[in-house]
């Protein structure tokens, strides 16, 4: 059975990058940077809970890119906030070994809830770092119930080394019957794509997010090559 998370109580390792979908705990509203004040459901949403997520962005001056959300989709929030007042990271891979777990009920009631567990017992032997982004992802990470009757199961999966289609196909095949899965991003060094679009064998280029913007490439593990979009 996957462990609690420990109480906040541990600065970050600032040797330790933050990657995109990092869940990082922070000091409160007043540590972020930003182009514009912080709207009011911002203060009060991170005053509750003052959690971010790493945005896919450059990371200049030992600012790390990050977003707000609050309770509605309307809701989102860009800014930044110093690696110095950060206090703890979660990734998504780290929610496989130590998280919140819902409770029986909980699990009943939210299909996105439901699925992880399900995918989590098909990829048990998968042998590449994986796990859930979104508001599963959060809610898991923080114990806050984020998921709603109507959210679906995001997913990060690591891959250093190139995936062939076959390879894509059988992690895919594998998930194909469990509702509520929605996206598989795949995170390489050069960037993330979508591994459905990756194996569904319809085109020759590929749309990789990267630091810099999305950009069509041929090969998802190559960052010098493809047209920015």
């Amino acid at each position: 059975m996957p462990r609690p998370l420990p109480p906040v109580n541990h600065r970050l390792n600032t040797a330790t990058v933050p990657r995109p979908h990092d869940l990082l705990w922070i000091e409160g509203p007043g540590s972020l940077v930003a182009d514009e004040p912080l709207p009011f459901w911002v203060r009060a949403v991170l005053g509750d809970l003052p959690v971010v997520v790493v945005r896919r962005s450059r990371q200049l001056d030992g600012l790390v890119p990050v977003g707000i959300r609050g309770r509605s989709r309307e809701e989102r929030f860009a800014a930044a906030i110093p690696v110095a007042r950060v206090v703890r990271r979660v990734a998504p891979e780290d929610l496989l070994t130590t998280r919140h777990e819902p409770t029986r009920e909980r699990a009943d009631a939210i299909a996105a809830l439901r699925a992880f567990l399900q995918v989590e017992k098909v990829w048990a032997e998968l042998g590449l770092p994986w796990g859930p982004t979104g508001s599963v992802g959060f809610e898991m990470a923080t114990g806050a119930p984020a998921t709603t009757q109507a959210s679906d199961l995001d997913i990060v999966m690591r891959a250093v080394s190139p995936l062939t289609v076959r390879e894509g196909r059988d992690i895919l095949a594998a998930v194909e019957q469990i509702a509520a899965v929605a996206d598989i991003q795949v995170e390489t060094p050069a960037g993330s794509f979508a591994l459905r679009e990756y194996c569904n064998g319809k085109s020759l280029r590929y749309l990789l997010k990267t630091l810099d913007g999305p950009r069509l490439v041929t090969d998802p593990w190559e960052s010098e090559q493809g047209d920015f979009e």
